[in-house]
């Protein structure tokens, strides 16, 4: 197939080797240049493209909204139909677990580990002994943990061949009542990497909206469309690296606290559907491990905020702890699993300088928590 770029930006290079050796880039073209050749080939103002013979336009624009209008452009006033045009980061999958299985080396993979912010936070591959995938999302629930490691072995089941642990992070004594795609950041889960599912979203009350109707109005989410593994080798994107986040900042002794985890939903409103849903889910995750491989490690962690914030918390917090280390306790004797409970680790969530908020470790203090791990797991000797 004949294809025409739009875009000379920051997402050409990113998009240009991925195309399929079978197609042939014919020419470029955009809005404001006003050349006649680039890297060898035609340079086709606008106005001309009704009489160049082309299969596709991709557009290699990064800002998703920005290539949705030129999309729109395109179709609108140059006379292209919709299926010859092809916004590539609108179309992309920015699923982490989808980028990170096809670009890590499975083989030697030797421990997952999943979890929201907290373990994606604290929990670095590169400082970690043991090759590791963490496949930690902003947000991510039980739920969609689940539903991650289902995909692993569904779909590269064979490839882990040294598979030993599996880390879950527990996030907090809350963790059962929480539900991300009920809360009011269910779409947020989404954009940041989580995997692509509505789970429980049609009964979220904070949407008004379809779930993927609500994606593409907030962050131009569209339905996956098969064209992109036509035309593409890859159409898996690493959002955090695309829009990569210096988290070497760190907060001072006297740091503001927010209101939002102390007083959020999970903590504050108890949902007996949800914590019943949630235990089923768990049993069903520990289940589909051992069925995999009896001989996997499991190991639970929890990951302490900042000392202020988990004092101020603990009132909201506390009635939840008992009941989270019952049911913790009963999955921990059935499948002899390790609970490495972080937060009485005083060296770490007493210092500001480990801390890019008050909730989450920056590079820093996630080296010195992987550090601790990586102790912990040559402990187990396995």
């Amino acid at each position: 197939m004949k294809i025409l770029i739009y875009g000379l930006g920051q997402g050409l290079d990113l998009v240009e080797k991925r195309i399929r050796g079978e197609h042939k880039i014919i020419g470029y073209t955009d809005s404001y240049s006003d050349i006649t050749v680039f890297r060898g080939n035609p340079f086709y103002k606008l106005e001309k493209l009704q009489s160049v013979f082309f299969d596709f336009v991709v557009i290699v624009i990064k800002d998703k909204k920005v290539a949705w209008e030129v999309r729109n452009l395109l179709i609108d006033k140059y006379g292209l139909s919709e299926n010859q045009v092809v916004p590539f980061f609108v179309y992309a999958n920015y699923e982490l677990h989808n980028w990170k299985l096809e670009n890590y080396n499975l083989m030697e993979i030797r421990g997952l580990i999943f979890g929201n912010s907290h373990a994606k936070c604290g929990f670095l591959e590169q400082e970690l002994e043991i090759p590791m995938i963490n496949f930690s999302v902003s947000a991510q629930d039980i739920y969609y943990n689940y539903k991650i490691f289902e995909k692993c072995i569904s779909d590269w089941g064979d490839k882990f061949k040294k598979l030993q642990y599996i880390i879950i992070d527990l996030y907090d004594y809350c963790y059962f009542n929480y539900d991300i795609s009920m809360c009011l950041h269910a779409v947020g889960y989404i954009l940041g990497g989580g995997y692509l599912e509505e789970h429980n979203f049609k009964n979220n009350p904070n949407y008004s909206k379809s779930f993927m109707d609500e994606l593409f109005a907030r962050f131009y989410i569209p339905d996956k469309t098969h064209i992109m593994q036509v035309l593409f080798d890859s159409i898996f994107l690493n959002f955090e690296e695309l829009y990569k986040e210096d988290r070497y900042h760190h907060i001072e002794k006297n740091a503001m606290l927010t209101q939002g985890p102390i007083l959020g939903s999970a903590i504050a409103k108890r949902n007996e559907l949800t914590i019943e849903e949630n235990i089923k889910i768990m049993k069903l995750f520990l289940h589909d491990i051992y069925t995999y491989n009896p001989n996997i490690q499991i190991i639970f962690t929890l990951i302490p905020r900042y000392a202020a914030m988990e004092y101020a918390i603990r009132p909201f917090i506390k009635k939840w702890e008992s009941e989270f280390n019952d049911i913790v306790l009963q999955f921990c004797n059935k499948y002899n699993i390790y609970f490495l409970n972080y937060k009485d680790k005083n060296e770490i969530s007493e210092n500001p300088n480990f801390y890019y908020d008050v909730e989450h470790l920056n590079t820093v203090g996630g080296r010195v928590l992987s550090s601790i791990l990586n102790e912990d797991l040559r402990k187990l000797k396995i």
